[in-house]
């Protein structure tokens, strides 16, 4: 039965409380307009801080994330309506009761808005407000040099385009015939035309997990490090199967890839396309490749009018035999690669640098004996310090975007590079204008090509005077008989139980790089590792990539190490108070994307002239002053002190001459 009393008495609270509001709106008008006009000013520091940030994760080349960007939207747009109503309020001084009615309510409605943006701006700025956006991995490239093989570039593109077309494309061909160039071009053109939905193109060399990792990169899936194979391969074809329409190509492929335990799956997408590169034939068909398309030698008039097009008329002109030109193109074999090497190192030189060129390229016939001339032509003609710069390039892993500010501070670290990052950013674009180095995702990167990384290595190694050694190790090292005369050593550890010898000398040794193979998250460093004195009895540069410790690092046989370059490690663990993380000898320390102790304590490194860390750090109070030595530092991402302790700049105490 309803309770007709309950309802009039409803209504009857409901009309008194509308009636009261009403007069407040009349009589406190003035009030909620001062409530109004402070309410702005606190939602403009809130704009302020939000703006500032923003802008800041901007010029970090981030994405602003949806959210925020309406945030700054609607407190603009509120903060001007309700500017734009205070300013019509004052020309009113004496409103009449229904003026003030109105102007009562429009404040109080106004401030409400405010306050609820004033909430939420401080959530947001408690929490991240950008992301970096997706990589991708589309070239930029000159089309130019891919004329010659249209026949063959046609025919890969029609069949990935062709409606009902396989599932799985090939190229194959020798090292250095073009194939990784028009795997590059297919992927610029089909994102371009947007053919598919989605272009992914990575490098196919390592282990399934790597791959795997690649393409969730690329595609923006973040995988949990703790997941198994079977989780994250489950994750990812789910992932495939919610774009409608994507080209995977997968290139340098040299075995059998198990697509499915991988996670490679496309559900009942038809139109979705695999394209690997292989040097054999036979991988391709190892694939279920139906019909691979090899890319072969180019022709004698294909090879000239390419060799011809890079050195350009005005220096084939300039030769006074001009037999020389021709002869040097014959000894390239047709392969496009060394044509685009050559001609690019011989651009505008005069005729007794081509006497040369052509001599060096004469000692022997045959292909694998060109490669080593050819390489020996390139450095002929190159800076002094390019060849070290080029090697240092060889140590990241094949197909990886090799940062620039890390190469800087290996070239520093080995001193293989003098002058500093200047000189180091120079002979990074003499390299890439010899078409040694290639453009990578952004300005701050660059890539080195699979073909010239391995040349690189081999020319590194066979130099007395770099004696470079690279080695991928188990849990001892390989057997050889010349670790007393390598100057560099490059170990990939596949295992966490390597031992270094205990009775291994290595006198010349002045850098050791270490490290951890896997792409998905630090790996625990060998346990009980230690650095022997015979070894690392004049070592200089240590450079430890990808790893974590449990316990204190074995810092203490290097006792004349003077740079230390950590990259992607985890260093979280070092927590106790009072303990030194790093040799006091060190001249040098540079950090990069690593998990760092909370806080940071340097005061043991009194000999530190040159910080680096490009990663989140919280410093222990005075730590930068307390180094007196410091003459550079460089952390771009800003610092926090302990306990809220703040340092300004001009509170250090050290003469630093460069921040």
């Amino acid at each position: 039965m309803i309770n007709v009393s309950n309802i009039v008495e409803r209504i009857s609270d409901a009309a008194v409380d509308g009636v009261f509001r009403g007069l407040r709106y009349m009589f406190l008008y003035k009030s909620y307009v001062n409530d109004l006009s402070s309410e702005i000013e606190k939602v403009d520091i809130e704009l302020h801080e939000v703006s500032a940030r923003a802008e800041v994760e901007r010029n970090n080349g981030k994405i602003i994330k949806d959210h925020v960007l309406r945030w700054l939207d609607n407190v603009i747009e509120i903060q001007e309506s309700s500017k734009e109503f205070l300013n019509r309020t004052s020309r009113r001084p004496n409103p009449d009761f229904v003026s003030r009615f109105r102007i009562g309510r429009e404040a109080v409605k106004k401030t409400k808005i405010l306050v609820a943006l004033g909430y939420s701006g401080k959530e947001i700025l408690a929490r991240d407000i950008a992301y970096l956006p997706p990589v991708t991995n589309i070239p930029q490239l000159d089309t130019s040099l891919l004329n010659i093989r249209s026949r063959e570039y046609e025919k890969v593109w029609q069949g990935l385009t062709t409606e009902g077309s396989p599932l799985i494309h090939g190229i194959y061909g020798m090292a250095g015939v073009g194939k990784t160039r028009m795997a590059e071009q297919i992927c610029k053109e089909a994102h371009e035309k947007k053919i598919f939905d989605k272009v992914v193109m990575i490098v196919a060399v390592g282990n399934f997990d790597d791959i795997q990792w690649r393409i969730a990169r690329h595609l923006g899936l973040n995988f949990n490090p703790q997941d198994s194979v079977e989780t994250r391969a489950s994750q990812l074809k789910n992932s495939l199967t919610e774009v409608s329409k994507i080209l995977i190509i997968l290139d340098d492929v040299w075995s059998e890839i198990p697509l499915d335990a991988i996670g490679i799956s496309f559900g009942d997408h038809e139109g979705s396309k695999i394209l690997l590169t292989s040097r054999d034939e036979y991988v391709c068909l190892q694939n279920n490749c139906q019909h691979p398309v090899e890319i072969g030698t180019l022709e004698c008039n294909e090879a000239w009018n390419m060799f011809r097009d890079i050195v350009g008329i005005g220096t084939l002109d300039s030769l006074r035999d001009k037999s020389l030109a021709k002869d040097v193109c014959t000894k390239c074999a047709g392969l496009p690669l060394f044509i685009q090497l050559l001609g690019t190192a011989l651009k505008f030189r005069p005729q007794v640098r081509w006497v040369d060129a052509l001599n060096i390229l004469k000692k022997d016939d045959g292909i694998e004996w060109n490669i080593d001339n050819v390489w020996e032509v390139l450095f002929d003609n190159l800076v002094e310090d390019a060849a070290p710069c080029l090697f240092l390039c060889s140590l990241y892993p094949e197909g990886d975007d090799i940062p620039i500010r890390s190469l800087i501070q290996l070239a520093a670290g080995s001193q293989l590079v003098h002058s500093g990052r200047s000189r180091v950013s120079a002979l990074v674009d003499i390299l890439k204008s010899s078409s040694l180095l290639f453009d990578g995702k952004d300005d701050e990167h660059v890539i080195l090509s699979a073909t010239l990384r391995k040349v690189a290595r081999s020319m590194a190694e066979t130099d007395p005077k770099h004696a470079f050694l690279f080695a991928t190790c188990g849990s001892r090292l390989p057997d050889r008989d010349d670790y007393n005369t390598r100057k560099l050593i490059h170990l990939d550890l596949e295992k966490n139980d390597f031992q270094f010898p205990e009775n291994l000398v290595c006198p010349a040794l002045h850098t050791l790089s270490l490290r951890s193979i896997g792409v998905a998250e630090p790996n625990l460093f060998p346990e009980g590792q230690k650095f022997s004195s015979g070894m690392c009895v004049n070592l200089r540069f240590l450079v430890l990539v990808n790893f974590s410790w449990q316990e204190q690092i074995p810092f203490k046989p290097l006792g004349k190490l003077e740079s230390l370059f950590l990259d992607r490690c985890d260093l979280s663990s070092f927590l106790e108070t009072g303990v030194s993380y790093f040799p006091r000898s060190l001249r040098t320390l540079g950090i990069r994307d690593c998990l760092l102790p909370k806080p940071l304590d340097l005061s043991n490194l009194r000999y530190l002239t040159k910080l680096e860390i490009l990663c989140e750090v919280e410093f222990a109070p005075n730590t930068i002053s307390g180094l007196p030595s410091l003459k550079e530092l460089h952390v771009p991402e800003g610092f926090e002190i302990q306990h809220g302790v703040r340092q300004s700049i001009s509170s250090f105490c050290t003469p630093i001459k460069k921040i």
